[in-house]
């Protein structure tokens, strides 16, 4: 028998690539065995579910071929929260379908414009899969480097979940609320929407990063801490802007493990020793805030990231938009660093793609200017 290690992680087509990017590359570096003594050790296999919002039947495709070549010691399936007409993906149950929606419902206009109410589903995982008494979740917009498997044998007994903190928290409360507050605030009128002071200042002081969790379902069930949670959306949802982080922190502060920050690590922090010791030891790399390697390729880590989408179909539509990107971002200056990153891409297939792109451009602009005159 096998040790099974339930891997969560939630997304829409909006990111699919960046999903198949990091399940490729967490089981590129899972191990497979779990040593139980010096001379023992037990097979580990990873059962992968897919929180998805009525995903596209290419994209499942792609990440099922995105992940093939693991099949040895892994699964994958799709779990939705929206389509009940989709033969193929399996519906999650109309009762945590409708939980979600409903605590969805309960946010400012702020959350539900940034996003999707795939955020929610972090409020009900122990509903969602009731089969686990533990789980893993992370974001898409990661990449892992090292062994994910260790994490799910650390011991979480009275704890509802294990996360690293945020590395970019304030001492001041005044200045981390101002901070957190800006940005929705200019956006749209939301001055009647304050949180208590006691509750900032239990963010504050206890500001996890929700993009890595280990969690403890088994808790969750035996204190009924998904109730809890909906009904302090009704409560506490139009006050908060980081919806599903700030609500599992208002719940569970005082029942969170903290981790160590290598489980989840932005790219700022890997060179800066009092967040990460060994660079060498980092887990997971998450870009959250600026700086997606899809979006801006000379991020920090994106040409990692690069190298791991080009073993996926993923990498076919998108290198046509990669290719003009770096042709119209970088400068003179940067020629050869450029063509060091862009070497690997450079194969007839992408050369092919690019030409294509350069002339439907320069037939367009002719046929434009033909009209024109």
């Amino acid at each position: 028998m096998s040790i099974i290690i339930p891997i969560v992680i939630a997304f829409d087509n909006h990111y699919a690539m960046p999903a198949g990017v990091s399940l490729y590359s967490m089981l590129a570096c899972a191990k497979t065995e779990h040593p139980q003594s010096q001379n023992d050790s037990e097979k580990l296999f990873y059962k992968i579910h897919c929180l998805v919002d009525n995903l596209s039947l290419e994209n499942q495709r792609k990440l099922k071929e995105t992940l093939a070549p693991f099949d040895a010691f892994m699964s994958v399936d799709f779990l939705d929260i929206s389509d009940p007409n989709n033969p193929t993906t399996t519906l999650a149950e109309p009762s945590v379908i409708d939980k979600i929606h409903e605590a969805f419902l309960q946010l400012n206009i702020y959350a539900k414009t940034r996003f999707s109410k795939m955020v929610m589903c972090r409020l009900f995982l122990a509903s969602l899969f009731p089969q686990y008494d533990k789980i893993i979740m992370f974001d898409a917009d990661t990449l892992f480097l090292n062994d994910v498997s260790e994490s799910f044998f650390i011991p979480l007994d009275s704890y509802y979940f294990g996360a690293a903190k945020d590395f970019s928290s304030p001492k001041s409360l005044k200045h981390f609320q101002t901070e957190r507050e800006r940005e929705p605030r200019q956006k749209f009128f939301l001055h009647e929407h304050y949180l208590k002071e006691k509750d900032m200042k239990i963010i504050c002081e206890n500001h996890y990063n929700v993009g890595f969790l280990v969690v403890n379902l088994k808790l969750w069930r035996a204190d009924h801490l998904e109730e809890r949670l909906l009904n302090l959306t009704h409560q506490k949802g139009q006050c908060v802007f980081c919806p599903e982080q700030d609500l599992l922190t208002l719940a569970c502060y005082q029942k969170v493990l903290i981790l160590p920050y290598i489980y989840n690590t932005h790219p700022f922090m890997a060179n800066q020793k009092r967040f990460i010791p060994n660079k060498k030891e980092i887990v997971m790399l998450h870009f959250y805030f600026t700086g997606k390697p899809w979006v801006l390729p000379t991020f920090s880590y994106s040409k990692e990231w690069h190298e791991t989408l080009l073993k996926t179909p993923f990498y076919a539509e998108y290198s046509v938009k990669f290719l003009k990107q770096m042709t119209e971002f970088l400068s003179l200056k940067d020629k050869q660093k450029t063509f060091e990153f862009l070497a690997p891409l450079l194969n007839p297939k992408t050369l092919l793609e690019y030409v294509f792109f350069r002339l439907n451009r320069i037939f367009k602009r002719l046929k434009e200017k033909f009209f024109n005159s």
